[in-house]
């Protein structure tokens, strides 16, 4: 659950923060009287610097002006500490291919079984910069449980990876699908609940 937050505003979460009352003013001048550029990576170096909390509202907005101003992602993305919500499976925020269809897209010839674990650790960690963090691994999982849960006969779930997947490591009925310890080791990770 998201730790409530003051209704001080960011200005006013870093001045908390930094304890130094005209912060907000003095990069609010380098904005106006050197530049808006420097400003704004200033002011995201703080937040970063502080661990000011921002709701995801702001980290989307910070994104789309960091792409406006030609920024690598991880520019603005890496340090921030963002109020994320829950992760909903039901609401797809993704730009890509997700899931089982987006694994089997990856998948290739040289695909071996004592590689296979890594390549699906590669998909389950893929986190587009927009969603909560854990939501490539927990839509990768719903779709793998979906067919665990499923009736379908082995012979169907081997002959649907085959053909998604290009015949890449071929794999028996549902052994494919263990691809789910990866999923949820991940969101355990993320949970906490994993050393």
């Amino acid at each position: 659950m998201p730790q409530e937050r003051p209704a001080y505003g960011l200005a006013g979460d870093l001045t908390v923060a930094t304890v130094l009352p005209d912060i907000a003013q003095a990069l609010e001048q380098v904005v106006t009287l050197a530049e808006a550029d420097l400003g704004f990576r200033l002011f995201l170096r703080a937040l970063k610097a502080y661990s000011v909390r921002l709701p995801k509202e702001h980290y989307d907005r910070f994104l789309v002006l960091g792409e406006q101003l030609g920024y690598p992602l991880a520019l603005v993305r890496d340090g921030l500490d963002v109020d994320w919500p829950p992760i909903n499976t039901t609401h797809r925020d993704t730009s890509w291919d997700f899931g089982l269809s987006q694994l089997a897209g990856n998948a290739h010839q040289d695909w071996r079984p004592d590689t296979a674990r890594r390549e699906i650790h590669r998909v389950a960690d893929a986190d587009e910069p927009g969603p909560s963090p854990g939501t490539a691994a927990a839509l990768l999982l719903v779709d793998a449980q979906r067919l665990l849960h499923s009736p379908l006969p082995d012979d169907t779930l081997t002959m649907v990876w085959v053909a998604v997947s290009d015949a890449a490591l071929r794999i028996e009925g549902r052994s494919w699908l263990q691809l789910a310890n990866v999923c949820e080791e991940r969101l355990n990770r993320m949970a906490g609940l994993d050393p």
